[in-house]
């Protein structure tokens, strides 16, 4: 038998449980999911998601990129502003050439396109996403709830009226 394909288990493993959450009228919860996460990256060792975190959301996007960057987990990034919030891009995935040809992905979110939905979310709304997926990279709509946009301006004119 030949040797099993750790990358392709693994994504195999996290899409099909996004996808049954998906059919069975479930919505993958990413603070759930990512406050787990988080408790595994508060072990020892490893590396906490902290040192990313800014106020601006963009830059905390911005840093997440080059973590992955610096990490050698991908290529290149792009963080795209748009109407409704923003697109991450992580281009040249380390993982992408065996999982995405193998498994073919859809209607489910890349895991550093999950991580940037989470952040994005931190500052006080909601964000949800997903991704499209092509053979070395993966595009994650990134929504953030109104309430969001609001909180993040009233935080804004908070800070410069402290500066004044």
């Amino acid at each position: 038998m030949p040797p099993l394909n750790g990358a392709v288990l693994y994504h195999s493993l996290l899409f099909a449980c996004q996808r049954a959450l998906h059919d069975s009228g479930g919505d993958l919860s990413y603070e759930q999911l990512m406050e787990f996460f988080e408790e595994y990256l508060g072990k020892p060792g490893l590396q906490s998601l902290e040192d990313v975190e800014t106020e601006d959301t963009l830059v905390t996007l911005e840093n997440l990129g080059e973590l992955l960057v610096e990490s050698n987990l991908i290529g290149s990034f792009q963080v795209i502003p748009t109407e409704t919030g923003f697109r991450f891009v992580a281009e040249r995935c380390v993982f992408a050439g065996n999982v995405h040809s193998c498994l073919e992905p859809r209607d489910v979110t890349c895991p550093y396109g999950m991580l940037a939905i989470y952040l994005a979310g931190k500052g006080g709304g909601t964000a949800s996403g997903g991704s499209n997926f092509t053979d070395l990279d993966s595009d994650t709509r990134i929504e953030v709830t109104r309430a969001f946009a609001r909180r993040r301006a009233a935080s804004s004119r908070k800070a410069s009226r402290v500066e004044s």
